[in-house]
């Protein structure tokens, strides 16, 4: 067993324990998120650019000693040519106890680095048998108490000529591979060149500007300081002057193979290093640039820095990778199972379709905020169909023609809506036969099209003939939504309040109470409650008082408002000063309140409203018009859904089970159209994977907080 060595108590103790967490769980969706292999050996990966730290170089700057100094221990195989064939993550973790384990290994620690060397030998030849490279990784983790946070990806270093059995590509499947793993915007790349040889010429930042040419994400290593000729240095360069990168350059001083032969170890090899840097002119005063504690501390800092910007990124990808995995599974399921239970097929479609409708459809596309026309769309529409001429009164021709060209704003999401179950096309019969598909595909693309032009016909119809006497609008909502009552005799809180006070309301001071669902208003054995979700506040402002009036309506009708609308009007006099009623407005909001802002009062102490081309009249008038489109979209958001379950799911399904097997029978083996296929089978095993894998991945991030 090998003995570590001790490190710096400072060091122990420099990572962030907040950022600890974040790289931790980075670590856990590399591993949750690990490439796996199919039976038939291909690699199924989840598109999700998680954050790390690639190490690249070429086989002469001294990368893997770079490595073995930044992580403390000699656990890098060694020898001639290239060494280093498959990726090597390593992720350090900081822990009271030192041992190492492999992803592939789990629960089996490692305390000996020599055993540690021969297992990624053994792994490497495993998989890279009759290969040169492979691109599948091997994970290792070092818990130690003396390193820092942090996770590198060791790769092959790029060399020019083939030795040995090499391959003569051997260049460009190194550079591909590199390529593979810095391509990922997520990926800051820790480029290793030697001081010995010219800027110009590094592999390295060669292969990094490829990818990165603004030099956003590339941090540069300069190795082998001590061995320059004498008289140079590499000052300029580790100033930035040379060839910048917007996170520098590190400069540090590696043992060198006599020194790994005779097995110094890592403490007095740093102890050597930082003693050339204090002894160097050139150096002394850049040490916040140079040594392998400075490069720890500067890779610990910005790796916890991008995961921590990235996150929220990557939450979102996943959930939506959660979404399409446990959608196709869902369809894998119903549609190529064909040999389960018909009941549960049936179940699960509906399930599906049923998402797409209710979040897709009535609550997105047909949703959208710009389909009902606002207060003053509606007042503009209204001053431009009168003209030259003023307002006088509302005609049942103006609010027919505003009626029938608001309408007219459904027509392209209905067909949008069509379009969106309508993909759910033949591409989920993966099992069928080409004839099939075209049959398939041929009646989808017809139901399809009669569905749009039975909704088309529907906006054809509302505006032939526009229902004002519909129940909706005679109906006498206000009676029963107003009204004062007294209070029961022990009245319940059920949830607490966060904001409480006095208003005017009339010429009386009333209490009122905010809480997270509701509104109380109390006084002298009276109170009111209304639901915060079914009322809006129009706030008006007298600037020179400080006062402010909020006019309190029902949700559903705009400013300005017909008098059966309105609640009350509570009042802040502004003799507590201003900030007392701007207080109150933005606790209006944080309960969830609608809160439109009405303007400055008018002189004589009135609401007022802007756009007085028109006369009041014309408000009651307005009014009428958007509560008729309100009813116009609720009915277009309840029938979209039924015409396209109609159209396109019922009637596919018919054709399928009803005629659909009556004509292939014709000329085509049902049970070998009908039988999962050996590579449908391992499509399936691989997709049932993906999503487990996506399912714990989003498990980890849930966990994080």
């Amino acid at each position: 067993m090998e003995i570590r060595e001790e490190g710096d108590e400072a060091e122990k103790t420099s990572f962030n324990a907040g950022m600890k967490n974040l790289v931790t769980t980075i670590n856990k969706l590399h591993d949750a998120l690990a490439s796996t292999h199919s039976e038939a050996g291909q690699p199924t990966r989840l598109n999700l650019e998680l954050p790390q730290i690639a190490v690249i170089g070429g086989q002469s700057a001294g990368k893997s000693s770079v490595l073995e100094s930044v992580a403390g221990r000699d656990i890098l195989p060694r020898g001639e040519g290239i060494v280093t064939r498959r990726p090597l993550i390593l992720q350090m973790i900081p822990s009271q106890e030192e041992f190492m384990e492999f992803l592939h290994q789990p629960n089996k620690p490692y305390t000996s680095y020599e055993e540690v060397r021969k297992e990624i030998r053994a792994e490497t030849e495993k998989e890279v048998t009759g290969k040169a490279i492979s691109s599948k990784p091997i994970r290792l983790r070092l818990y130690s108490p003396d390193v820092l946070q942090l996770t590198l990806v060791d790769l092959p270093g790029m060399t020019k000529v083939p030795v040995g059995n090499q391959p003569d590509n051997i260049e460009k499947l190194i550079q591909a591979m590199i390529l593979e793993y810095i391509q990922p915007e997520n990926t800051l790349i820790l480029a290793v060149t030697s001081a010995t040889e010219d800027l110009a010429n590094s592999d390295a930042l060669k292969l990094a500007r490829l990818v990165d040419p603004k030099g956003e994400r590339t941090i540069a290593v300069l190795t082998k300081l001590d061995l320059m000729d004498r008289g140079t240095d590499a000052r300029k360069v580790l100033e930035n002057k040379v060839y910048p990168l917007k996170r520098g350059y590190i400069g540090v001083v590696n043992r060198s193979q006599k020194d790994v032969e005779a097995e110094k170890d890592m403490k007095a090899a740093r102890e050597d290093e930082e003693a050339f840097f204090e002894a160097q002119p050139a150096y002394s005063d850049l040490l916040h640039q140079v040594g392998t504690r400075r490069l720890q501390q500067v890779l610990n800092e910005e790796f916890e820095k991008h995961i921590k910007e990235k996150l929220p990124e990557f939450r979102s990808k996943i959930l939506q990778q959660k979404v399409m995995k446990r959608f196709t599974k869902r369809l894998e399921a119903c549609l190529k199972g064909f040999d389960d239970d018909v009941d549960i097929h049936e179940v699960q479609l509906g399930a599906v379709i049923n998402q797409k409708i209710n979040e897709k459809i009535i609550h997105g596309i047909l949703n959208e905020e710009n389909l009902v026309p606002t207060n003053e769309e509606t007042r503009t529409a209204l001053t431009n169909l009168v003209g030259i001429h003023n307002y006088t009164t509302g005609s049942q021709q103006a609010f027919q023609r505003l009626v029938k060209h608001m309408a007219k704003k459904f027509l392209e999401p209905i067909k949008t809506s069509v379009d969106l179950i309508a993909e759910f096309e033949i591409r989920f019969y993966p099992n069928l036969k080409l004839a099939v598909l075209s049959r398939t595909t041929e009646i989808r693309h017809a139901d399809k099209n009669r569905c749009k032009k039975r909704l088309v016909n529907y906006i054809e119809a509302e505006c032939a003939f526009v229902n004002t006497n519909h129940p909706s609008m005679r109906r006498g909502r206000w009676s029963s939504r107003s009204g004062w009552s007294t209070p029961p005799p022990n009245p319940k809180t059920d949830e607490p309040s966060f904001h409480q006070g006095s208003l005017f309301i009339g010429a009386e001071p009333w209490r009122l109470n905010i809480t997270r669902s509701r509104l109380h208003f109390s006084k002298s054995g009276m109170q009111r409650r209304l639901n915060n979700g079914d009322i809006q506040i129009g706030v008006k402002n007298d600037y020179k008082k400080c006062a402010k009036t909020f006019i309190i309506t029902w949700i559903d009708d705009g400013f300005p408002w017909d008098e059966n609308a309105l609640i009350m009007e509570a009042v802040y006099d502004g003799t507590e000063g201003k900030e007392v009623g701007e207080q109150w407005e933005s606790k209006f909001k944080e309960a969830g309140i609608h809160v439109v802002n009405l303007g400055e009062t008018d002189p004589g102490g009135s609401p007022s409203f802007p756009n007085h081309e028109l006369n009041s009249d014309a408000d009651q008038f307005i009014n009428e018009i958007l509560k008729y489109m309100r009813i116009v979209k609720q009915t277009i958001q309840d029938l979209t859904p039924k015409f396209i379950v109609l159209e396109l799911i019922d009637r596919l399904m018919v054709y399928i089970e009803e005629k659909l097997q009556v004509q292939i029978q014709k000329g085509n083996d049902m049970d070998e159209l009908m039988k999962p296929g050996g590579g449908e089978e391992l499509k399936r095993r691989s997709l049932l994977r993906e999503y487990e894998m996506t399912e714990e991945a989003l498990g980890i991030i849930n966990g994080l907080g």
